[in-house]
């Protein structure tokens, strides 16, 4: 299978072109240029590298969020607008799944509870707890307060005798909060590694849309049915709704 696998949902943006798990060519932006401004041309870029036609590609992968609410929409308007015009199929990805299989230590490292997060600002993460052996869930992928997401887990079982590894730009919100905690559940979460500098590539994104329609066929579907996931209001929704007194 021919996918071609993009990224828009945080700070950095990546598109890449793969056959199966064979990568034939990628590009990622760690630029502070908007999504807007190097999406297309990356996705033009990646894709005059591959020699394919966007009519040989058997689908495209998308991360629909959490994340940043403008990126996850300027990929999921590209997105239906070349599913449209190419009829190739598409698949959502998770992007906190994404970024944990895109962290190398899955193929280095068992036993290994992994934190993929992105700051969602005021000490607030977009995130999940992911098991390295299987890739389970061990906490739901939501927005969190990083004190909850830590309470959260703090309660997988024997958190204490596991190795965590807290990755993406919201590791320090999520340090901040594991330091901040009391003496006995910091006894609790006691061997943690942060790896702030970590973010999405075009493999994990591929990696998981493999995953997915393996184990589904029919989660590939036309542009049309991809919707992003949120898991959170805007700035603008929340400011609508302090203006009408609504509690925040």
């Amino acid at each position: 299978m021919i996918v071609l696998a993009m990224d828009t949902s945080n700070a950095t943006c990546c598109a890449g072109v793969y056959k199966d798990k064979e990568e034939i060519t990628y590009k990622m932006s760690f630029e502070r240029k908007t999504h807007s401004e190097v999406f297309m041309p990356m996705v033009h870029s990646v894709m005059e590298e591959s020699g394919l036609s966007h009519k040989q590609i058997d689908a495209y992968a998308i991360t629909v969020g959490p994340g940043s609410f403008t990126g996850i929409r300027i990929g999921l308007s590209a997105v239906k607008g070349m599913s449209v015009a190419s009829k190739v199929k598409c698949i959502d990805v998770s992007s906190t799944k994404a970024l944990a299989r895109s962290v190398d230590v899955l193929e280095k490292v068992k036993d290994v509870v992994l934190v993929p997060c992105f700051d969602a600002r005021n000490n607030r993460v977009f995130g999940a707890c992911y098991d390295s052996n299987s890739l389970g869930t061990l906490v739901d992928e939501n927005a969190y307060y990083a004190s909850d997401l830590v309470q959260e887990i703090s309660r997988i079982a024997d958190i204490e005798d596991k190795k965590i590894i807290v990755c993406g730009n919201g590791a320090p919100v999520v340090q901040n909060a594991i330091e901040a905690l009391s003496q006995d559940l910091r006894a609790k979460i006691n061997d943690v590694e942060y790896a702030e500098g970590a973010a999405i590539l075009p493999r994990g994104v591929n990696s998981e849309a493999l995953d997915i329609i393996e184990k589904n066929p029919e989660a590939l579907v036309s542009g049309d049915r991809i919707k992003a996931e949120y898991f959170a209001v805007s700035s603008a929704q929340r400011h609508e709704a302090k203006g009408r007194g609504a509690p925040q």
